[in-house]
């Protein structure tokens, strides 16, 4: 086992060569190892996860040698279902620590905080991660699709749309009459949410036509790809995109369970 509590980061020792740390507040170390950590799946699973950060709880798993060879997140989403607090929690074990229970083992440490809640998993999918799922009792509940679009496709179009567009460079926020949405640019990139048609201008073309306007002004401004997150059940918002042009980038299922 490790020498010391403060040489391992631990709080909780557990029989079989495993320390737990509970914190709202990683340290350095354990931020990096956390890094570490979600690489090492990413390019084990071929999977795109981001590395976690600003959740409300992490827990971190250690071994006899001290190395992390699991970590969990655990977000409050302000959001309640059926009356339930909802969470969201991203997980991950270490390709050659798996097949011991690591990953219920952390949910148990996180166990008074999510008791009578919605616990969410975000992943990508599988027949292992399933097993996982499945071994808790976690049932899927629908896909979330990341899309794309390169801007190129909307050089010239926003003139041709003539709505009146507001853009709040500061906030990220585009107002027009009949809807908004909110955005977020970083090296030649930008990231769409928030799309709204205010309910008496549904149904009229108006979202695609903010969107297609939005898309040439960035693409003005140095912007070359535009992406957003849609759920599978979405469908007027499938189409939507779908006649922008727009194109799946990913895909993460996302599972609940009741706790």
């Amino acid at each position: 086992m490790c020498g010391s509590r403060r040489g391992c980061g631990s709080d909780t020792e557990r029989p079989g060569k495993l320390r737990i740390k509970l914190t709202g507040y990683p340290d350095k170390k354990q931020k990096k190892d956390l890094v570490r950590l979600v690489k090492g799946v990413n390019e084990t699973d071929r999977t795109h996860y981001g590395v976690p950060s600003d959740a409300d709880l992490y827990c971190f798993y250690y071994d006899d040698l001290c190395r992390q060879a699991g970590a969990a997140a655990l977000y409050k989403m302000g959001e309640k279902l059926g009356g339930l607090e909802v969470f969201e929690i991203a997980a991950f074990v270490r390709a050659d620590a798996r097949g011991h229970g690591i990953f219920r083992l952390m949910l148990d440490e996180f166990g008074e905080y999510l008791r009578n809640s919605v616990v969410r998993f975000a992943v990508y999918d599988g027949p292992d991660v399933r097993a996982v799922l499945d071994s808790i009792g976690a049932e899927h509940d629908h896909d979330e699709l990341l899309l794309y679009a390169d801007t190129d496709l909307f050089q010239g179009t926003g003139q041709e749309e003539k709505m009146s567009v507001v853009i709040d460079p500061e906030e990220g926020k585009v107002s027009t009459p009949f809807g908004e949405c909110y955005y977020r640019s970083s090296a030649g990139q930008t990231y769409v949410f928030g799309v709204m048609t205010y309910a008496n201008h549904r149904g009229k073309g108006y979202a695609r036509k903010m969107l297609r306007q939005l898309f040439a002004i960035l693409r003005e401004e140095g912007t070359e790809q535009v992406y957003l997150q849609v759920s599978s059940e979405n469908v007027p918002a499938m189409k939507l995109y779908e006649k922008l042009g727009m194109k799946e980038k990913d895909r993460l299922s996302y599972y609940s369970k009741v706790w």
